[in-house]
């Protein structure tokens, strides 16, 4: 996972998620996304490391590095704005083995710094969890919270 501490901190407050939180990464500069995850740094810097292409790199990266079946990747603009920035823009991306990486894009708006972090960590829990229930072929929406009913089925890890 890459992004915010807060969605590391919620996943492994639950001691059940151990056998599948396989590691966290913090990229948040253009220089972490080129040195951890191997990224262009021209392409990155022509989008200021935010943009879907950007995070479809970081998630496929990501779950090439990792032994995890599922790897999550967030990018984007937090506030304040600088320039053009779009203050609220995130963009998601979940990578599986054997599928397209999904990419999903909210536009939460100018809320402030720490309410967008919130937000994006609340949607990134609540793909992730999704995308799980999906997997399992779960189809009761009444738990949206990370767990261990989600996480039950799946591999600890891919290799």
């Amino acid at each position: 996972m890459s992004g915010h501490v807060g969605a590391e901190y919620a996943i492994i407050a639950n001691p059940d998620v151990s056998a599948y939180l396989e590691r966290g990464l913090v990229v948040y500069s253009i220089d972490a996304k080129c040195d951890l995850l191997g990224l262009d740094r021209k392409e990155l810097e022509a989008y200021d490391g935010v943009s879907a292409r950007v995070v479809t790199q970081m998630a496929v990266s990501l779950f090439e590095q990792s032994n995890a079946p599922i790897a999550l990747a967030t990018t984007g603009f937090a506030g304040p704005r600088k320039g053009d920035e779009e203050v609220g823009l995130v963009h998601f991306a979940i990578a599986l083995e054997n599928r397209e990486v999904r990419h999903f894009q909210v536009s939460f708006g100018d809320l402030g710094r720490e309410t967008v972090c919130r937000r994006a960590v609340q949607h990134a829990l609540l793909l992730l969890t999704t995308t799980v229930k999906e997997l399992r072929g779960d189809t009761n929406d009444s738990e949206t919270s990370a767990g261990s009913r989600q996480l039950s089925d799946l591999p600890a890890t891919k290799r």
